[in-house]
């Protein structure tokens, strides 16, 4: 994979978009707009191969986005690395951490799980 896809990953604002623009709201369409990039580039690589990496879910695509900066993210590195990045609005209604460790753990287990096959799949040759 080449390294201007990593590039794209790299958490907080964009270089190009001034700091209170970016906590007014941009954040949102801007993780969008890169995860679509991320998609795009990855299908350049190897169309005949591809799998549909694009989630409505925005917990998959934030899942996504975690196991692309690190692959192989242990589920409870997931789980923190969603936390420090989720501002708002938590399915749960608490942190994905304490959601991990109680009973919601199966099912962000098998969340996590399956976006880790798909980017899997993703990147066989």
């Amino acid at each position: 994979m080449s390294k201007d896809i990593f590039d794209l990953l790299t958490p907080g604002a964009p270089s190009n978009v001034p700091q209170e623009v970016w906590e007014q709201g941009s954040r949102d369409q801007y993780e969008s707009d890169r995860i679509a990039e991320v998609a795009a580039r990855l299908a350049e690589i190897d169309s005949s191969q591809q799998v549909s990496l694009k989630y409505t879910s925005k917990l998959k695509q934030q899942v996504l986005l975690a196991l692309m900066e690190k692959a192989d993210m242990k589920n409870q590195k997931v789980c923190e690395w969603l936390d420090s990045h989720w501002a708002d609005d938590l399915p749960y209604g608490k942190p994905f951490i304490r959601a991990y460790e109680g009973k919601e753990q199966p099912l962000l287990q098998s969340l996590i799980g399956k976006v880790r096959a798909d980017l899997r799949r993703s990147r066989r040759p």
